[in-house]
């Protein structure tokens, strides 16, 4: 297992770059990648193959030969195939076999491709880039819980990652931006909210006016107990408690570079089954909309750090934290 090196052309500072590379990121959903061809994906500027033989392998989407990329390749002989010369490559990501050299008795481990730290949690592919990672995989195990009904989607928003964070614990904006979906446009009121740290992330927990359940069962509005449980740096688990059950919807944001984000989603609950699956996705696609051209709009795009550089609100006490927190990591002015 590799550590990655800082990749050449990076969208990120170097020192910002590395301390973000040693978080866990996920990269993937798990059905996206089969054991029949290679997936590509990307992660902090750098392109990553991912694949399954024996198990599951995150490594750097390059051959070492010519630098082809090794995700147009296939799945063949227990191996992954280069699609330009044909070496072969195990799930370490050690080449075994150069067809085009008869010559070769031994195989140097120049030809090797650097593999990653990769887990598979909750339908997700994460991956830590350092092989160090700072925090542990957040605690998403409610949404697995026996009889709950999941769903999962993913969308790529044109900002940074943290910009979406900020943005998915954001209370204020809820009554505003989201009038059309669920909240109460009547009652943009603020509840006072007090913002726990815990050891690898934040929690708070607030009632929040807005329609009681879903998009396609309107139950009026009511004040729903939000519980925000973020781990860092970009997962939040949001567990609505609505009266007729819970509802988690966990949310994680992948900076494929510093301006590029790939949002995953995943949401699980124990009440209206009776529901089709599809309309309960359209509600919150319908939702996503509604955030993503607020977000995308935002200047600058990447999240600034220093106190002056925005002004704060009594009811942004999660955003002070969180880049307070940022700021005692040591990355620059804007994340």
């Amino acid at each position: 297992m590799s550590q990655c090196e800082y990749p050449a052309g990076s969208s990120f500072a170097q020192n910002d770059w590395s301390i973000l590379a040693s978080f866990w990121h996920p990269v993937a959903l798990s059905e996206e990648v089969t054991d029949s061809k290679p997936f590509a994906t990307q992660l902090l500027d750098v392109k990553l193959v991912l694949y399954r033989l024996d198990g599951l392998t995150a490594a750097l989407d390059r051959c070492p030969h010519r630098g082809t990329r090794l995700s147009m390749g296939r799945i063949a002989n227990g191996s992954l195939v280069c699609p330009y010369h044909g070496l072969e490559f195990n799930g370490l990501g050690i080449c075994t076999r150069i067809p085009g050299d008869s010559r070769a008795k031994r195989i140097s481990g120049r030809f090797s491709i650097p593999t990653f730290a990769v887990e598979e949690r909750y339908g997700l592919v994460w991956v830590c880039l350092s092989g160090a990672p700072a925090c542990p995989l957040p605690d998403w195990s409610p949404i697995e819980r026996e009889g709950n009904q999941r769903a999962s989607m993913q969308a790529v928003w044109h900002t940074s990652a943290p910009r979406h964070v900020e943005n998915f614990n954001d209370l204020a904006h809820l009554s505003i931006a989201h009038a059309d979906t669920f909240g109460c446009a009547a009652n943009p009121i603020v509840a006072d909210y007090v913002v726990e740290s815990r050891p690898h992330g934040l929690y708070f927990d607030a009632p929040v006016p807005m329609i009681d359940g879903s998009s396609f069962a309107h139950s009026g509005y009511q004040n729903v107990r939000s519980e925000y449980e973020v781990t860092f740096p970009y997962a939040t688990r949001l567990t609505l408690h609505y009266s007729r059950g819970v509802e988690h919807i966990c949310d994680a944001a992948s900076p494929i570079s510093a301006e590029q984000t790939r949002v995953f989603i995943l949401k699980s609950r124990d009440h209206d089954q009776h529901e089709p699956v599809a309309e309960w996705l359209r509600f919150q696609e319908a939702v996503n909309e509604e955030d993503r051209a607020m977000v995308e709009s935002q200047t600058p795009v990447n999240l600034p750090l220093e106190r002056s550089a925005e002004w704060q609100l009594a009811s942004d006490r999660f955003s002070v934290i969180y880049r307070r927190y940022w700021r005692s990591l040591g990355l620059g002015a804007a994340l």
